[in-house]
């Protein structure tokens, strides 16, 4: 039983890093279904973590409310605001819950990509594209 259990759980873990590595168009590199298996310990459940390093490493800015949020809107370690600092996210929120980024360039808001929920495992991206790295300023949880 436990064995089909592990099988089952693996399943969804590579299904829900498909999923989110198409959401994103293929611009990112996701985790390995291993990476994707367990949480960072700095991302409680619930919340959607996103990092100043790759491989959930660095400050880490979380955030638990459903809304649309600029990142200016949150003071950085050592100076400035979260936007344009994020190299890996989490999103360690109940099932079926959707974050989307955003890249704000000349006024305008271009999309990044989303990242949806499928189980309590939640999925990640540990390594962030040359599209995407460093390039978030806008969030919009659940």
């Amino acid at each position: 039983m436990f064995d089909r259990m592990s099988r089952t759980l693996r399943r969804r873990t590579v299904s829900a890093v498909a999923v989110a590595a198409l959401a994103f168009g293929g611009s990112i590199v996701a985790t390995s279904p291993s990476q994707a298996a367990s949480a960072p310990s700095s991302c409680p459940y619930k919340y959607l973590c996103l990092y100043s390093g790759q491989n959930y490493t660095g400050n880490v800015k979380t955030l638990y409310t459903c809304e649309s949020v600029g990142l200016e809107k949150y003071a950085y370690p050592g100076g400035g605001d979260w936007r344009d600092k994020t190299r890996s996210i989490y999103n360690h929120q109940t099932s079926g819950t959707k974050s989307d980024f955003y890249d704000t360039q000349n006024g305008s808001r271009m999309w990044v990509g989303s990242l949806t929920t499928y189980d309590t495992v939640g999925v990640g991206f540990s390594t962030l594209s040359s599209t995407a790295d460093k390039k978030i300023d806008f969030v919009r949880v659940c």
